[in-house]
């Protein structure tokens, strides 16, 4: 089938009857919203379908033609068993939020909320509550897609209009008053069809500054738009779980000059695993539709009950494993299927087999919400490490400025293991650095310093980051184990600046993990292991004073005693981040400049006398001459030697 033989069928269709579902527990709600917002060309309104669980009895509704479904519309949100993780799905062009409904209606059966918009694209011949347009300009529709396919990245930005609707969709659900607290913020993905599959990359890290940091997963429907309208480097900065859907029967069918599947090579390829790739028997581009008009040629274009069984089984099982967090659902991705011609999994590196973690490249492994952490962390486990007897040395990461682009973070954590190789390579260490973001949007949170914002924040991906890289170190261990590695209990760890800040403070958060800590200049301030000093309480991250309060637990002073903590600062050193909001309140500015001292090395000497007074016997504070804010040669041999002491005790 051609291009231009396949927006000709758009316009007279989009897919089956009835809505199915192999597995369905929940009754589904259903309602419509309008949320207006300013474009570029004056304000607009963006429609949105949504489908949710309820507990309300469905009745069987109209969509449009011959589609039907069962839904209870208008109805509320079911509160027990949530809150839901959110899909936000993108129709292709010339399309509408309708499109999908044979999956879209069936994943919120499953306990997920779904939010689907209709695109304002110059031709739409399906509209929310209306179905197929009966006037819609179809000769217009095919010229303007025609012209689409011939687009390259450089012509994007004339669609780009999706990608923001398709953020404001996600901002507005999250904010809505009927929905935001039946959504679970932590459990995010996106997905779309043809130019919908361009639309969700465009918020997971192929657009440059557009990355969404709450999105954990992509899912693309027949895309040939997201081959051609992104090169491979922008689509492998797509660092998350991806899942990409090809039909049997377009494989040959041109987007340009390339074939779909070429489009879906290229698309699958460069993505990052865990990722899979799934090829519909007998599918066209138009199976991961919904049929909307009755007539012959509809109905030889849509696809096949059969056939949106296999979809809906590969796609659900996808969202419920890496995003819903239920690991049970793997199996049915592993699982031989005759739906299928192809069947392509690439399931993260590092997930347990010894050849995968015997490496002395950098490995990424995902996001896992299930498991407590919902960034993406680096794990490298040289060739020359012991299995008998590994410890891990963890290097929080330090991007050094502000950014919402998550790529940034991920660029300067991979830059961070140049710093971690002369240590871990002469001691045969496993290292792992997370890729905690610093959104410029939160400025405030300093989360690479783990501030006190990091600790008080409402923003679950944000918040207790020290918990998260716990659990991160978790799975880690895990992964290793199931290499054959036997790995100590205690970790090592390291970091300069806001790193050795982070490293200093989560120390002190968790003696219990920690084996020795190497942390170099750290702020301007190193955190003491007292409650009041002088007379005057010092609340976090100067002392412990309300430790219990935002942590959660009280400082153990006999394991805090147990430390090794090897302080180091350069003497011409003027980094100084207590006079910065991002780092210190004005209060707690004022309190440090009485208390400790406006010059660093003032400071620092005030530091030392009370770790060595708290009877911290394990406890070194070094000061390099004629060294600066930098690590030198002369403390990279001084973090060696205290790492090989604390090895051998």
């Amino acid at each position: 089938m051609n291009i231009r033989a396949g927006f000709l069928a758009l316009a007279v269709l989009a897919l089956p009857a009835a809505v199915r579902a192999e597995e369905t527990s929940l009754n589904v709600g259903f309602t419509v919203l309008d949320w207006t917002y300013r474009g570029v060309d004056g304000e607009r309104t963006v429609r949105v379908a949504v489908w949710y669980p309820t507990s309300a009895e469905p009745k069987e509704h109209a969509y449009g033609g011959p589609t039907r479904g069962l839904v209870a519309v208008d109805a509320a949100p079911l509160a027990p068993g949530g809150p839901w993780p959110l899909l936000v799905f993108s129709h292709g062009y010339g399309g509408g939020g309708f499109a999908s409904v044979f999956f879209t209606e069936a994943l919120a059966a499953r306990g997920w909320i779904v939010a689907a918009p209709d695109h304002n694209d110059r031709h739409s011949a399906v509209r929310i509550g209306k179905g197929q347009v009966e006037d819609f300009d179809r000769v217009g529709l095919l010229r303007h897609a025609k012209e689409i396919s011939g687009y390259g990245p450089e012509d994007r930005d004339k669609l780009m209009y999706r990608v923001e609707e398709l953020q404001l969709v996600l901002d507005r659900m999250l904010g809505s008053e009927k929905f935001a607290e039946a959504i679970d913020p932590r459990r995010i993905a996106v997905g779309g069809h043809s130019l919908g599959g361009f639309t969700a990359l465009g918020l997971c890290g192929a657009v440059k500054g557009r990355r969404d940091a709450r999105v954990r997963a992509v899912l693309i429907f027949s895309s040939g738009a997201a081959g051609y309208l992104y090169r491979e480097e922008e689509l492998a900065a797509v660092r998350m779980p991806a899942m990409v859907f090809l039909g049997e029967a377009e494989k040959e069918d041109k987007r340009g000059d390339a074939t779909m599947a070429g489009i879906a090579k290229k698309v699958y390829g460069a993505l990052s695993a865990p990722k899979y790739l799934r090829e519909v028997r007998g599918a066209t581009h138009f199976s991961f539709n919904n049929r909307f008009s009755d007539t012959d040629a509809a109905r030889k274009l849509s696809g096949t009950d059969a056939q949106f069984a296999t979809i809906r089984r590969h796609a659900i099982a996808f969202l419920e494993k890496h995003v819903a967090g239920k690991a049970a659902a793997g199996s049915d991705l592993d699982a031989a299927d005759a739906g299928l011609t192809r069947q392509e999994s690439d399931p993260a590196a590092g997930a347990g087999a010894p050849r995968a973690l015997k490496t002395d490249e950098p490995v990424r492994i995902p996001a896992d919400p299930a498991k407590g952490f919902h960034w993406d962390y680096f794990l490298l486990v040289p060739a020359t490490a012991d299995r008998k007897g590994s410890t891990l040395l963890v290097v929080p990461n330090n991007t050094g400025k502000a950014d919402d682009d998550i790529k940034t973070h991920e660029d300067a954590a991979l830059l961070s293991f140049d710093h971690a190789r002369p240590i871990a390579s002469k001691l045969n260490l496993p290292v792992l650095i997370p890729v905690f973001p610093r959104p410029m949007s939160n400025w405030q949170i300093y989360t690479h310093a783990l501030d006190r914002d990091v600790m008080t924040t409402g923003i679950l991906e944000l918040k207790r980051l020290d918990l998260q890289l716990l659990a991160m170190i978790e799975d880690a261990k895990g992964r290793m184990a199931g290499g054959g590695f036997k790995v100590a209990d205690r970790i090592l760890m390291m970091g300069f600046s806001a790193s050795g800040m982070f490293v200093n403070r989560f120390a002190l958060l968790h003696p219990e993990a920690v084996r020795a800590a190497a942390i170099g200049s750290p702020g301007g301030l190193p955190m003491v292991p007292v409650a009041t000093l002088a007379g005057q309480p010092l609340r976090y991250p100067i002392g412990t004073a309300d430790l219990a309060g935002i942590s959660g637990a009280r400082p153990d002073l006999e394991e805090l005693r147990k430390l090794k903590l090897y302080f180091f600062l350069g003497a011409d050193d003027d980094n100084d981040s207590v006079i910065y909001r991002d780092g210190f309140e004005k209060e707690d500015e004022d309190l440090v400049m009485k208390i400790f001292g406006g010059p660093l090395k003032d400071r620092w000497a005030v530091c030392r006398k009370v770790y060595a007074d708290e009877k911290f016997g394990n406890v070194e504070f070094v000061l390099y001459p004629r060294a600066g804010h930098r690590v030198t040669e002369e403390m990279t041999e001084g973090i060696l030697t205290f790492f090989r002491s604390a090895l051998a005790r």
